[in-house]
């Protein structure tokens, strides 16, 4: 009970308000501007992205502003997405160039602060990021601008890519600077530090955990996203299965349901990928500290499989657009595990 009466309290909304120096200890925490922008990247994660806002809670405590930066970079590119359509102009396309160039002008190491745009999340990025992160997040911008043309992926393998570059980069943003966060703190005893300093190398097998888990989750968002973004009169889903069970585009936009096969398949495909990140050669090539990286995909991919298997694959159930109503009580409870 003890432990509930915690949790409620963790989760209980709250004006969002923190300073610099309670998730770092940067040296210009005490600075009102990257107080102001660290307070904006974690208001805008928690108002879009609360599973990943808690998380981010469990985390070791120095990589916390980094990912809350990171978190809502991609919260910001996300976005664009509903605003870049068909006759909308070029104001969409523009912001992502803005993008773009205030990322390549942060990773010149000899940039002037002042080269820099005044935005929240960029002055978080120049006050927590890391310049050695600048390609990656680059590819978390050209992944995002990947699907802004309305194409449907040409087949599951094109899906699972697109997948790898854009799930699996974030992922790998956040293991990166977890890993970076843990290896500032020191152990006790030689060989603790080794094997430490082992499990968090990213080896093959981590990679491949990671990608797994990427594509599981990158294949339910696009299974999720399917009926909101048909009402755009888009369908983005591999055009492989849909010849395979004779599914039109025009088909999909009038009975989103007659895609109820494509979506079976879809779901088996990352059911598939969830048991390879999940497995113990995964598992173990995983340190338990970088985990938490991969603790909101693996909740939402068994939450979207759960819903579509119960409810026979329909793609107008609403609650496919909510989130585990336990979601905090779960994450908690597997990161305190050391499972995802």
């Amino acid at each position: 009970m003890r432990v509930l009466l915690r949790l409620v309290a963790f989760v209980r909304p709250q004006p969002c308000c923190f300073s610099a120096s309670s998730f770092s200890t940067c040296g210009n925490a005490q600075d009102g501007k990257i107080n102001d922008a660290l307070n904006y990247c974690v208001k805008i994660v928690r108002e879009r992205d609360f599973e990943n806002y808690f998380a981010v809670l469990l985390m070791a405590k120095p990589a916390r502003a980094r990912i809350f930066m990171i978190l809502a970079l991609n919260a910001e590119i996300a976005t664009l997405r509903h605003k870049i359509k068909r006759g909308a102009g070029v104001a969409g396309i523009n912001q992502l160039t803005f993008w773009k160039d205030a990322l390549e002008t942060f990773g010149r190491h000899n940039h002037k602060k002042g080269l820099l745009p005044r935005q929240p999340v960029i002055t978080a990025l120049n006050a927590f990021g890391s310049r050695a992160d600048v390609p990656l997040l680059l590819r978390l911008v050209n992944a995002r601008q990947q699907t802004l043309g309305d194409r449907p992926f040409a087949n599951v393998h094109a899906l699972e890519s697109h997948s790898r570059e854009l799930y699996g980069t974030l992922i790998t943003l956040q293991m990166r600077a977890l890993h970076e966060a843990i290896s500032k703190v020191r152990e006790e005893g030689e060989d603790k530090q080794k094997e430490e300093k082992r499990q968090l190398e990213m080896t093959d097998e981590a990679q491949n955990a990671v990608d797994a888990m990427a594509c599981a989750i990158g294949i339910l968002t696009l299974i999720r996203a399917t009926v909101l973004l048909l009402r755009d009169g888009v369908v983005l889903l591999p055009q492989d299965l849909t010849s395979i069970h004779g599914v039109t585009a025009s088909m999909a936009l009038r009975e989103p349901n007659s895609l109820k096969a494509v979506v079976r398949d879809l779901c088996e495909i990352s059911d598939r990928h969830l048991s390879i990140a999940r497995s113990p050669p995964s598992l173990s090539a995983i340190c338990p500290s970088l985990r938490p990286a991969l603790l909101t995909c693996g909740l939402r991919a068994d939450h979207v499989l759960s819903v579509l298997r119960t409810n026979n694959f329909n793609l107008l159930d609403v609650r496919l657009h909510q989130r585990h109503p336990m979601s905090a009580l779960k994450l908690w409870w597997r990161n305190k595990r050391k499972k995802y």
